[in-house]
């Protein structure tokens, strides 16, 4: 279960109007050096530093964050995916999808709520985390508008991959004496002969085939 703040369920129960800024977090491997750094984008009209789990996190505003979809809370194990609308022209942004390898990078969003005054109400909420699929940019023609934006899929996505090793002989040895599943990678090719002797049915070249009985003739003259 989902748990919030103090002061975030107290103005939610309140019902009264709540200001509230997107926060998208990336951990890319910068494809000079091969190591691993983060880069946030926000909502928000200007730089900010925000504390998330006990770590000062910057996030670059004016403008970098265009446009991102209502994310709703949901219970399930559907693979969802998200479409985040960059600003193309933002060096931040440029930096971050041309200087970095995003693809299968480390994604998370957070949400920032305010009250009236504009006072952040507690630590940002995260409300999706997962992994970025693609980070396409349109180069337009002369005129035209330019593009970015960066498609990422949920956690979820994990529970699809297939497990290669887990069921191998070598990998589920624990002794050397196992030998349970020796012959694990020869049973699709195995043949299976079901309700037959194994050797007649590989000798046999004749097929059966069914001879009807000829009815039987009753006198009921009688």
């Amino acid at each position: 279960m989902r748990s919030l703040a103090a002061a975030v369920v107290s103005r939610r129960a309140a019902r009264v109007a709540t200001h509230a800024e997107s926060l998208v977090w990336i951990s890319a491997k910068n494809r000079t050096t091969g190591a691993v750094e983060s880069i946030g984008f926000w909502t928000g009209a200007d730089h900010r530093v925000f504390s998330i789990g006990g770590q000062s996190r910057t996030y670059y505003g004016a403008g970098s964050l265009l446009e991102i979809p209502t994310i709703e809370a949901s219970i399930g194990l559907e693979v969802r995916n998200i479409t985040l609308g960059l600003s193309a022209i933002s060096p931040e942004v440029e930096i971050a999808l041309r200087g970095y390898e995003c693809r299968f990078a480390p994604v998370q969003i957070h949400r920032a709520e305010y009250d009236d005054n504009g006072n952040l109400l507690a630590e940002p909420e995260r409300i999706f985390k997962g992994w970025a699929n693609s980070a396409p940019i349109v180069t337009p023609p002369i005129d035209g508008a330019s593009r970015a934006s960066l498609e990422v899929v949920s956690n979820a996505r994990a529970l699809t991959r297939y497990g290669a090793l887990t069921k191998s002989d070598q990998f589920q040895r624990l002794r050397s004496g196992d030998r349970f599943r020796r012959y694990s990678t020869l049973t699709q090719s195995a043949d299976i002969y079901w309700g037959q002797d194994r050797h007649r049915a590989r000798d046999s070249t004749t097929t059966s085939r069914y001879v009807p009985t000829p009815p039987r003739h009753t006198d009921n003259s009688l």
